[in-house]
């Protein structure tokens, strides 16, 4: 995979903060940040090297629970939307049991997964796919999500 591909391709369309998660990123982010300094670049649990506009965060698996729960909770709170894009499947039932208590407080629940009826071509395009479907419920247009289905649901 070529991160720094990815990362740049963000920059260079004008987004002027890109968030990542890991250390595979770190050199990325750091060619990337030279690159464009204008645009702020944030790598969780990345390396520790720094740049004016790259940011490491480095933290425990403890703490992410933490804060993740703490801006859901100020979000919920303040009535902003709030999208959960649970990673891992199959679901068990505790996972099952806290979509359905998340869901209840007003939380969206859009696991990411693969679609099939959009007719896409590439791993790209079914990320495009879920990237475009979360912003649609922040109503963020998308340039790269093509609705289809979900936009005839609607009407």
């Amino acid at each position: 995979m070529n991160y720094e591909h990815s990362i740049r391709e963000y920059a260079a369309a004008g987004y002027n903060l890109i968030l990542v998660v890991g250390a595979e990123f770190s050199n990325a982010c750091l060619a990337v940040g030279k690159d464009y300094p204008d645009v702020m670049i944030a790598d969780f649990n990345g390396s520790t090297a720094q740049e004016p506009n790259v940011a490491t965060y480095r933290y425990t698996t403890t703490e992410t629970g933490f804060l993740a729960g703490v801006a859901t909770d100020v979000c919920l709170k303040e009535g902003r939307k709030v999208a959960l894009l649970p990673r891992e499947m199959l679901f068990g039932r505790a996972q099952l049991k806290n979509m359905l208590t998340a869901s209840e407080y007003g939380c969206a629940i859009i696991p990411p997964m693969l679609t099939f009826y959009n007719k896409v071509q590439t791993l790209k395009q079914q990320m495009d796919h879920i990237v475009g479907k979360t912003l649609m419920l922040f109503q963020i247009s998308y340039s790269k999500f093509h609705p289809g289905m979900e936009a005839q649901r609607r009407l």
